[in-house]
């Protein structure tokens, strides 16, 4: 293999065009566009949680609470209330679990306003995926926090477990 092939890629710089779509992407949704990281654990997450045939998983689903829009990356609702949420374009029900990956541009800050507008808006456990630190938080009204960055982690209102070390494989 030639040094050339080992070489690290030249740095891209975004084109108008590709910044257009990222400002439209953060107006609609109100967070950056997500990078490969980001993707990886909202797939793999996702994938643990839909082994639970009593429940139904979204990615990036339209919630409106209160009033006020979020796009969490996941939610999870009972099946028994899929005619809730399917064929909605803005879902007016909490789900039991909505899930928010901080990406490295987003701050604590951004994220804990999240969080606390969702426990607010009816959702009684919100998961936040900190990638970079390989942990996984769940939080809750009135509950002490839950975290863990190996193992088996299983939210204390649906019962849904997931595997954390498979998350960020």
């Amino acid at each position: 293999m030639s040094a050339a092939a080992l070489a690290a890629p030249e740095p891209t710089v975004a084109s108008p065009a590709q910044e257009n779509v990222e400002e439209t992407y953060f107006k609609e949704r109100g967070k950056p566009m997500p990078g490969s990281e980001h993707a990886i654990c909202q797939m793999r997450l996702g994938n643990q949680f839909m082994k639970s045939g009593d429940h139904l998983v979204f990615s990036e689903l339209n919630l409106e609470l209160d009033g006020r829009r979020i796009v969490p990356d996941i939610c999870v609702y009972q099946r028994k209330n899929e005619a809730a949420v399917r064929n909605r374009i803005w879902v007016t029900e909490a789900p039991q679990i909505a899930v928010e990956i901080i990406s490295p541009s987003q701050t604590i800050e951004e994220m804990t306003a999240k969080i606390e507008f969702l426990l607010a808006g009816g959702v009684p456990s919100v998961w936040l995926l900190i990638p970079f630190a390989r942990v996984i938080s769940i939080y809750q009204k009135s509950a002490a926090l839950l975290s863990a960055t190996s193992g088996i982690l299983t939210d204390p209102v649906t019962g849904l477990s997931v595997n954390v070390d498979e998350v960020f494989a």
